[in-house]
């Protein structure tokens, strides 16, 4: 074989008219195993601020093999693991996907064709993206009960901190219709092709969203509004550290530099609970609709803001989102 071992197809950051990351897919009769360590290999010229992921199929995701290759590099920061049905995985499966995870590999789950995967699986899994397959996507743009049931999918992911991403996206219409329902993601044929290395989103995709992205959103994040926090990254000192520090919230996180956990100071006491975390360059009124479609009661709460890699930039709190919303209408 004279060609690359694998190709690579744009995930479209739908607000921003940007690559937000890429899926790796083995090249015809390359093994699983030299895809993957190819794909891995390629992290060290891997676009700023985007993702890289791994799609492994049932078999691979039992494969010992494969686990060694993925997880020997050591750190899987900034990678994606996709599980496409993990209520079909045997027990070897669930024990390499927590061994991804632990790793630091983010999840994702949903089958490309059927459509949307089970709440079950989504509350197993626990992903950071929730796929909506193809026949969940044809016809978002001529049929309102699809239209609403994508919509409806996309507040119930954002109660659980997980993106949705559309795909196999064939047509612009698709994507006009998408990009009005604010889904944040998206692949397929239409945004770009399968090519090697890092593949550009396409015109047609660029041309779709020009009429659809309110220009305020195109041009500025969230990141200009960031707070500082807080952080220790000791587990069993985080609450005296945070009784000591001054401040109301403290960011716990791990070795990489990723939230695990928030201690907040209500009624004089403190509390623990999961951070809600969101994309440093999200739009901020995609940011603050997140920040409403919460479990009741969290509204409120302050917003985790992570890089590609998950790693943590600052806090954000709704708000002063909504303040600086209403003072800079276009």
């Amino acid at each position: 074989m004279t060609g690359p071992p694998l190709g690579l197809r744009p995930v479209l950051d739908v607000a921003r008219r940007t690559a937000a990351g890429f899926e790796a897919s083995a090249a015809p009769g390359v093994r699983a195993v030299d895809a993957v360590t190819a794909a891995l290999d390629a992290r060290a010229t891997l676009p700023p601020n985007t993702f890289l992921t791994l799609a492994p199929d049932h078999a691979a995701l039992t494969d010992r093999a494969w686990l060694a290759a993925v997880t020997e590099p050591g750190d899987l920061t900034g990678v994606v693991v996709h599980v496409d049905d993990p209520q079909r995985l045997p027990a070897t499966g669930f024990d390499h996907v927590r061994v991804v995870r632990e790793a630091g590999a983010l999840l994702s789950t949903g089958d490309r064709d059927r459509g949307q995967p089970t709440l079950r699986t989504i509350a197993d899994l626990r992903p950071a993206i929730v796929r909506l397959g193809r026949a969940w996507v044809r016809g978002t743009d001529v049929d309102p009960h699809k239209r609403r049931a994508v919509a409806t999918t996309g507040e119930l992911a954002s109660q659980l901190d997980a993106w949705i991403l559309a795909d196999d996206v064939r047509t612009t219409d698709e994507l006009k219709a998408l990009a009005e329902l604010e889904v944040p993601l998206a692949q397929g044929p239409v945004i770009g092709a399968v090519t090697w290395p890092w593949p550009a989103v396409s015109r047609a995709a660029h041309g779709a969203l020009a009429s659809t992205t309110r220009e305020h959103d195109r041009v500025e994040s969230v990141r200009e509004l960031l707070q500082r926090a807080f952080t220790t990254s000791d587990d069993r000192r985080a609450a005296t550290e945070a009784a000591r520090s001054g401040y109301d919230l403290t960011v716990v996180l791990d070795d990489r530099g990723r939230p695990v956990a928030l201690l907040v100071l209500r009624d004089g006491r403190w509390g623990t609970e999961r951070p809600f975390t969101i994309n440093v360059d999200t739009a901020p009124a995609a940011a603050l609709d997140r920040a409403r479609h919460r479990v009741p009661g969290q509204e409120n709460a302050p917003l985790v803001c992570t890089d590609a890699a998950g790693r943590f930039c600052g806090i954000l709190r709704p708000d002063r989102l909504a303040a600086h919303l209403a003072t800079n209408r276009p």
